[in-house]
């Protein structure tokens, strides 16, 4: 019977990951525009978009070209129930879309969110608001804050002095409050870290960054304790598959793991671990390393980003192409400009 139930199981996985389409934002040689192909190099979705961000999970890609819309996974175009609106920008560029299956979206200078079905789902009714992560967002409407559930239910947040709350990110929002201090909200409203570092960063796989009066940084839990002494002068997000975390000592930068027990690398640049890798860089080329400091892609490209889903973007020859974990081209470089994958339903 045990036999038989890790064998359904395991039919089952790979029958999830063989549902699931990956997606990859291209930009063709002398194009002005954006299009979408799959890892055979066939265009899913045609080079024809002026501004678009990537797919997320939920199958929908945000477009603007006269107007923000959401296209699928066939470039169709999401009917919604309001015809007007505006979606959030990244520090200026790269529209954000759907996030926990509700988009947040700007009508008539008031905020609400949309589902994967173009609805109005939560009323245009706030100031600011988060993206949705794990079931919850955070608001701000006539000057007070609320923690919103996807049911559109809010929860006043009682914190003396507050001024920001921003997004929840393993079921923690970063607070500050006036006199520039900050500490961390749980999904009911409450506080579950004081307001007492002069700066702090997201948890992530247990672990956030916090600075002290000193500012210096370390790394603190979820109980608000120091696991890993402050004495770095600045230190980045814990990476969960690596379990490493980017950390610098006056000039210079290294990793350190959550045990605090540090590394160098023979790199030239830093760069933070992401979904077990780092990008490094010797001379001019780039390749990555593991938790061990090991050149698992010895340095060879022009240029690289993050893997994302298994895949990452790299540079050869002034273009752009998709590597596997090995180092192997999955799509040769001959695009001005490759994204991450994403992967879809």
């Amino acid at each position: 019977m045990k036999s038989i139930f890790l064998f359904s199981l395991a039919s089952l996985l790979s029958l999830n990951l063989s549902s699931q389409t990956a997606l990859i934002l291209v930009k063709p040689q002398d194009s002005k525009t954006w299009g979408f192909i799959d890892l055979k190099d066939n265009f899913v979705i045609q080079p024809n978009l002026v501004k678009v961000g990537e797919f997320s999970a939920s199958g929908l890609a945000p477009v603007y070209d006269k107007g923000y819309y959401f296209i699928n996974t066939k470039g169709e175009k999401l009917a919604t129930q309001v015809g007007t609106f505006k979606l959030k920008n990244f520090m200026g560029f790269g529209i954000r879309g759907f996030a926990g299956g509700l988009a947040p979206v700007l009508v008539k200078k008031k905020w609400g969110y949309m589902n994967t079905d173009g609805q109005l789902v939560i009323e245009a009714k706030y100031e600011k608001v988060s993206e949705f992560r794990g079931g919850y967002a955070t608001a701000m409407a006539g000057g007070s804050w609320y923690i919103s559930d996807a049911s559109g239910n809010d929860t006043d947040i009682k914190v003396p002095n507050l001024k920001n709350v921003r997004d929840f990110v393993d079921g923690y929002a970063i607070f500050d409050t006036m006199d520039k201090k900050f500490g961390f909200l749980n999904t009911k409203g409450e506080v579950a870290i004081e307001a007492k570092f002069t700066s702090v960063g997201n948890f992530y796989d247990g672990l956030a960054w916090a600075k002290n009066e000193m500012k210096k940084a370390g790394y603190i839990n979820t109980g608000g304790e120091w696991v890993i002494k402050p004495k770095y002068d600045a230190t980045r997000n814990f990476d969960a598959k690596s379990g490493m975390a980017r950390v610098k000592q006056v000039d210079n930068w290294l990793y350190v793991n959550k045990s605090g027990e540090e590394l160098k690398v023979n790199t030239q640049k830093y760069s933070d671990f992401v979904n077990g890798l780092a990008r490094g860089r010797q001379g001019e080329q780039f390749g990555f390393f593991d938790n061990t400091g090991t050149w698992v892609i010895k340095p060879q490209f022009e240029g690289a980003r993050d893997f994302q889903n298994g895949y990452a973007a790299a540079k050869q020859n002034g273009l752009w192409g998709l590597i596997d974990s090995k180092g192997n081209w999955v799509i040769q470089p001959k695009y001005l400009a490759v994204r991450d994958v994403a992967l879809v339903p």
